[in-house]
């Protein structure tokens, strides 16, 4: 009894200490985001301040949203009608039965525990790429189903390619010479392989296979069936669980011969998002593997948290059974999850810390890197020299007339005379297109 009266005394003490920890920051960090102006409202009044990139197409995803630059550089967000068909015929549910809401009438009973009904949509962009004539080719994912679209920023028109069930394509790489996509297809095992199919979304076909990720694909621009793309093993456990990722490495495919030959692999390094230029050149992501390891300091930090844990998985599987019966929660707390959406986000397989990267990040012009600065663009010869373009780097592009656009994950810059030139700033730009 005095034990765990001891434990509640310790988890009183220390819940005052965090939250005089988390004003604390929060003033702090509020003060850092006055004074660097980092986080804009994604493409709310955002300009290409450049004009080196006057009529190029860029785009960029952020939070499962796409935005675009029109004539005049400015950017705006791409509105899907086929999402808003889906906001509509939710709304319209909503209404037809909004009066069962709050009554035991819009519950449903799912094991024995009632389930209130929920309305909301959730579809993300997950890839897009930019076509010629003005156009976005892009994928629209939501739960337990996907779909290829392709829109006219001149007519703002949607045109759906393909849509079905358990579909999930990323990667998105239009080839103008061929007139064809390649991407990646994702499986619910964990597997993805390179896929190919025509520009209007058919005639569909994996050209790789295997227990692997394999990721990024781009044609060559002088073989007429070579493909690079990244691929990485998964490691399994007895139950078939993937337990753990190897390094990245890219690979070379000849698609007519069937033929896989490694370009670049080492044990101590990850190789991503591979792009061949139009003269030969390959650039691509490196960054240092890291192997996930249990550490001492690992089991001496579970061991002094156990109880803290257990007692908190107590109070949120008491708090679910006070939402499904009452619909009032055990705290007037606001919600854990929006929290935990602006300090961790999983980005190219790993997860950062946002808060603490733009504390204590490397900054780009004034703008705080949300990755390391280990992350290096580099670009490799024919002759194998490579060269160190840009650091802290998340995405990139290269346009069509050879401009190399990257992102530090809160800004867009673009590569000049060796020089980073900033275009714009968000509070998030997890993948560039160009």
């Amino acid at each position: 009894m005095h034990f765990i009266l001891l434990i509640f005394l310790v988890i009183i003490v220390v819940f005052i200490i965090k939250q005089q920890q988390s004003h604390s920051s929060s003033d702090s960090s509020s003060n850092n985001t006055d004074s660097q102006n980092v986080f804009l409202k994604n493409g709310s009044g955002a300009k290409i301040e450049s004009s080196l990139l006057d009529k190029c197409n860029l785009a960029y995803l952020s939070k499962g949203k796409l935005f675009a630059n029109d004539s005049n550089n400015q950017i705006s967000e791409i509105q899907s009608t086929h999402i808003q068909s889906l906001l509509d015929r939710a709304e319209k549910k909503n209404a037809q039965h909004g009066w069962k809401q709050g009554t035991s009438w819009g519950t449903t009973p799912v094991g024995g525990v009632r389930q209130f009904e929920e309305n909301a949509i959730d579809v993300n962009f997950s890839a897009a790429e930019m076509l010629p004539g003005n156009k976005v080719l892009y994928f629209l994912k939501g739960e337990g189903f996907g779909g290829l679209f392709r829109y006219d920023m001149n007519s703002k028109e949607e045109h759906r390619l393909a849509h079905r069930q358990s579909m999930d394509y990323r990667d998105l790489h239009y080839d103008t010479k061929r007139d064809n996509i390649l991407c990646s297809s994702a499986h619910v095992s964990g597997v993805s392989n390179i896929l190919l199919m025509d520009a209007e979304g058919d005639s569909a076909r994996e050209l790789t296979g295997g227990d692997t990720e394999d990721v990024s694909p781009c044609w060559l621009p002088d073989g007429a069936s070579q493909i690079v793309f990244q691929s990485m093993g998964l490691a399994r456990s007895a139950d078939g669980y993937v337990m753990a990722r190897g390094p990245s490495s890219i690979q070379l495919l000849d698609s007519e011969k069937g033929e896989v030959t490694p370009v670049l692999e080492n044990d101590s390094f990850d190789y991503l998002d591979p792009k061949v230029s139009n003269n030969g050149d390959l650039f691509f992501i490196r960054r240092p593997y890291e192997l996930p390891q249990y550490k001492t300091s690992n089991f001496i930090t579970d061991t002094l948290m156990f109880p803290f844990r257990l007692l908190r998985a107590v109070f949120h599987y008491l708090n679910f059974f006070s939402l499904m019966y009452s619909r009032e929660p055990l705290t007037s707390a606001s919600s854990p999850y929006v929290e935990a959406d602006m300090k961790d986000m999983i980005l190219k397989g790993k997860r950062i810390n946002a808060e603490e990267a733009l504390k204590k990040g490397f900054n780009i012009q004034g703008v705080p890197s949300l990755v390391p600065k280990n992350w290096e663009l580099i670009k490799r010869s024919k002759q194998g020299q490579e060269t160190v373009l840009a650091h802290s780097v998340l995405s990139y592009a290269i346009s069509d007339d050879g401009k190399i656009i990257y992102s530090n994950g809160s800004g867009a810059f673009l590569i000049d005379n060796e020089q980073s030139v900033l275009l714009f700033k968000d509070a998030l730009v997890a993948e560039i297109i160009a």
